[in-house]
């Protein structure tokens, strides 16, 4: 199975090239980060003390992650702690917030065996952290031969990536063996773990991370408006965060984020739906997860209605941004990317508010060039 893996791998990448090329040409996307990602990482000089890896896939694991590196600092200041990204915007804010704690930060490798032995062997870690559940064969199995210590920190495991993992369980739990520890963030992500075939003794439940760190998020969107000067922003509205319990709304932290921005004089563009920014992209309730369109999609209506209802005379509003980049398909845990869906709540946000402007994105779904427009 790793045989064929890599065979996949390698025709994916080979297929994905010409876009590989244009973005790193034209957005720089891959360029500045492509020598660590097949392993070229800057050696870490071994001076007798263990090394922790922490990997983040990008924006939200990092500043999730930020208290957990303080804590592993705090607690273990004799251990060198070195972080890793995905994407650039990771990156670069990985950059400023591991400054104080973090020896290196660097791009994540390739998931080719002989690209993850080369960082291994740079690194030399004794432990490494996958922040929320980044399940890559070949670099959990090369982590285990190699000797260090693996577990997944704040993980979560959707519905949907559980029946995709489930077409491939027995090889799952051949990967899932490899781990130490798997910290989940709620029962439910722990039991779809198990159900691919961890030993429950592996597994605890730990909670999100997200809710554990020491910046205030009020302090910090003020920080961004008198410090920075910023004055225009894209507020998100995610269904799972505000409707936790079907027909129970909480608005209470959209609510003092639209506030600030109209004490700033500000304006807001409200992404709305179910894709908006940030993995997994579809931001489904958990009762929701596993139910067909014909059950979500109605329920999803109702809950954008909520929305607009509450916000579209709001002096900051100035736009909406419905189902962020809905075609991309490639990317994030979606269970539906029908053009009649986007028509039909493109209608009904007209219906509910005829004046103010909507933005639908296009997506690059396919070597850079935007296709599936709107």
């Amino acid at each position: 199975m790793f045989f064929l893996y890599g065979i996949l791998l390698t025709l994916a990448s080979i297929l994905l090239l010409p876009r590989f090329i244009f973005d790193a040409i034209f957005k720089g996307k891959y360029a500045a980060g492509f020598k660590q990602r097949l392993g070229f990482i800057p050696k870490l000089t071994p001076d007798g003390r263990k090394v922790v890896w922490l990997h983040c896939v990008s924006v939200g694991e990092t500043n999730a992650a930020r208290s957990l590196a303080l804590k592993i600092k705090s607690d273990f200041p004799e251990c060198r702690l070195v972080v890793s990204t995905t994407t650039r915007t990771g990156q670069e804010l990985a950059k400023t917030a591991f400054a104080d704690v973090a020896e290196l930060v660097f791009y994540f490798p390739f998931d080719w065996k002989s690209t993850v032995r080369r960082s291994l062997k740079r690194i030399s870690p004794s432990v490494v952290l996958l922040m929320e559940t980044e399940i890559w064969f070949n670099f959990i199995r090369e982590t285990n031969h190699f000797g260090a210590k693996l577990a997944i920190v704040n993980g979560r495991l959707s519905e949907r990536s559980f029946h995709r993992f489930n077409y491939i369980k027995n090889f799952m739990h051949r990967i899932l063996a490899y781990l130490d520890l798997a910290l989940m963030q709620e029962n439910a992500d722990a039991t779809r773990l198990m159900k691919l075939g961890i030993r429950a003794i592996k597994v605890k439940v730990t909670g999100n991370l997200k809710f554990d760190h020491d910046l205030d998020p009020q302090e910090t969107m003020d920080a961004i408006i008198d410090d920075l000067g910023v004055k225009h922003f894209r507020l998100v509205s995610y269904w799972k965060d505000i409707e936790r319990t079907p027909g129970v709304y909480n608005f209470d932290e959209l609510d003092w984020q639209f506030e600030k921005v109209n004490q700033a004089g500000g304006t807001v563009s409200l992404a709305i739906g179910l894709r908006q920014p940030r993995w997994p992209e579809c931001h489904m309730p958990t009762w929701a997860e596993g139910t067909p369109m014909t059950e979500w999609a109605p329920k999803l209506k109702v809950f954008m209605g909520q929305v607009i209802d509450r916000y579209k005379d709001n002096p900051a509003l100035q736009s909406y941004q419905l189902e962020n980049e809905f075609f991309m398909s490639v990317f994030g845990i979606c269970p539906d990317f029908t053009r009649e869906r986007l028509v039909d709540e493109f209608n009904y946000v007209k219906l509910l508010d005829p004046n103010t402007p909507i933005i639908v994105s296009r997506s690059n779904n396919w070597v850079g060039v935007p296709i599936g427009d709107p």
